[in-house]
């Protein structure tokens, strides 16, 4: 996705692939995608592959993933589970729900210093430098 610029909104299926270009692009081990709107076919197949497999990205339902819809700062929380899903503890963010799926990722993001400020907003279109950042801190 070289043709995206740091501050362009990235689509699921560029986060992913993103994600999986930095991590050496590492093969699955099965080949049955559980997306159905995954095509074989797509450049960014394997990667979800991948990814669905190590437990990194979730679909937005059991069936489907999404892969044209736009990453939210929330949904970025794959890095977060790539880096091993670290426990972290302190203050978060005012607009980060406590109990939502991206709470922890979101006080990660914090502590390894990719995101700033006083708010996280989880509903915001993730940029390619926002994701650089968060899989940055993985290999740090």
């Amino acid at each position: 996705i070289a043709y995206l610029q740091g501050s362009e909104a990235l689509t699921r299926a560029d986060a992913v692939y993103s994600l999986w270009l930095r991590s050496g692009s590492p093969k699955a081990k099965t080949s049955a995608c559980p997306f159905a709107d995954v095509s074989e076919s797509a450049y960014y197949y394997d990667a979800v592959l991948w990814a669905a497999e190590a437990g990194i990205v979730r679909g937005v339902s059991d069936s489907s993933f999404a892969p044209d819809a736009t990453c939210t700062r929330a949904q970025a929380a794959i890095a977060y589970r790539a880096a091993g899903a670290p426990t972290v503890s302190g203050d978060g963010f005012a607009d980060a729900d406590a109990a939502g799926y991206y709470a922890q990722p979101a006080l990660w993001a914090k502590q390894i210093g990719a995101v700033s400020g006083s708010s996280f907003q989880p509903d915001s279109a993730c940029s390619k430098a926002q994701l650089d950042a968060l899989i940055g801190a993985i290999a740090a």
